[in-house]
């Protein structure tokens, strides 16, 4: 009924050998099983149990004494006399009992140690579910493919999901557990990135047949976390600090937060993280900082603050709206610093004096567009808008810019700057 082309696998004891740091004596040819004389149920029932007890010993750590080749005809056998359900269902139960008494030891052990059990009954687990596969690679093959069930190693990380990882008890105390490191992390403390790292690959590998386990058992309930976090603190950072010490704690927290899905996160939490951050240290708040008096935006351009601007564009370009506002800032600036100089007696007396004042300011927000933003093609427009705008509303500059160019060729362009030159 089916075909049984001579496989070559590793046998048990090898694979035992090899756990325990000791080498292979190689692998073992499995011949063509014959099918002999037809199995009855009670031949059928036989065989099962002797494959039951098998299954117990390699739970038990005791797969050295087993003979592979031995059990896997044992397997072809059921399979190949029509008890594949059998053996199917039954490797089922056995597993999901084992891991039943492995859940109580979870639940048995120190809080504080949960992760770290874990750990330990997982790694086992994967072991030995590698070595009932191999026995079962035949059922695999063939009863499995053939009536579409979930492939013995798979159905064993599905057991390990709903009895172990899924049980309430440790489901609840193991998010609770991560949660709490990462609350500690944040304050700075020494945590156990190594574990937590094995715990989130576990969930992540559990995410079998449909299910995304790490999704629904941490990264949700991470993110909200976080969020509530991010959102009492940043509030209370607002108030209670300058922009710019503000504008350095986000940027913290948000490289912080990068580095832990760098180090034991999974990566498809970077994006939902970031954007998470971005709307808590930045969409919420910005209107807020640029307005701030004493240390906003607007104080920024008026005292130099080449750098604290520079980290805001680099923040706010995040979050690409924002910049707008920022722009609208720096417009309103420059016009007003403009105006100063075209109301100003003193050098409205003097061409040369009001020229050079003009493109002192030029050159002054010229170095912001260029330093602190990057030369933002937007940045670069607004600048320019705005040069124009209050220059354009007084008569006296067209006339003052030639009396002023006037007097570079009378000076014979002694003593300009190159700047003065360029413009």
């Amino acid at each position: 009924p089916f075909p049984t082309p001579p496989l070559k696998f590793v046998n048990i004891a090898s694979v035992a050998m090899l756990g325990a740091g000791k080498k292979s004596s190689g692998s073992t040819t499995i011949r063509q099983f014959r099918s002999g004389d037809p199995m009855d149920e009670k031949e059928s029932n036989r065989t099962w149990e002797c494959l039951k007890n098998a299954i117990h010993q390699i739970h038990q750590h005791n797969a050295s004494s087993l003979s592979f080749e031995e059990l896997y005809r044992n397997a072809y056998n059921l399979v190949l006399h029509k008890y594949g359900e059998l053996l199917y269902n039954g490797v089922q139960g056995v597993v999901a009992d084992h891991l039943t008494s492995v859940a109580q030891k979870c639940v048995d052990c120190p809080k504080e140690r949960l992760l770290e059990e874990l750990k330990k009954q997982w790694d086992d687990h994967k072991t030995t579910m590698v070595m009932i596969r191999d026995i079962l690679m035949y059922m695999d093959r063939n009863f499995v493919t053939q009536y579409k069930k979930v492939p013995v190693y798979e159905l064993g990380l599905m057991i390990f999901r709903d009895k172990v990882s899924g049980h309430t008890w440790v489901r609840s105390n193991l998010l609770t557990l991560m949660l709490d490191n990462i609350a500690a992390e944040r304050r700075k403390e020494q945590v156990d990135k190594i574990l937590l790292k094995h715990t989130v690959n576990m969930l992540v590998e559990l995410g079998v047949q449909g299910r995304n386990v790490y999704q629904e058992c941490f990264e949700e309930h991470f993110l909200e976390h976080t969020k509530r976090f991010y959102q009492d603190e940043s509030k209370q950072y607002i108030s209670q600090n300058t922009c710019s010490e503000y504008l350095k704690k986000a940027e913290t927290r948000i490289c912080e937060e990068k580095a832990r899905v760098d180090s034991y996160l999974h990566e498809s939490t970077m994006d939902k993280i970031q954007a998470l951050c971005d709307e808590q240290w930045i969409l919420v708040h910005y209107k807020t900082l640029i307005s701030m008096d004493n240390s906003g935006c607007a104080w920024m351009f008026e005292h130099d603050k080449i750098e604290d601007l520079q980290r805001m564009y680099r923040l706010f370009n995040r979050v690409p709206q924002t910049l707008k506002d920022v722009q609208r800032v720096m417009m309103d600036c420059m016009c007003e610093a403009g105006r100063d100089v075209l109301n100003d007696p003193e050098k409205v007396k003097d061409p040369v004096s009001f020229i050079t004042a003009i493109l002192n300011l030029k050159q002054k927000y010229d170095q912001f567009v260029k330093e602190s933003f990057k030369e933002n093609k937007d940045f670069q427009l607004a600048l320019k808008q705005a040069f124009e705008s209050f220059l354009n509303k007084d008569t006296r500059t067209a006339q003052y810019l030639s009396l002023y160019v006037d007097d570079l060729f009378r000076r014979g362009l002694k003593g300009s700057t190159d700047v003065d030159q360029d413009n």
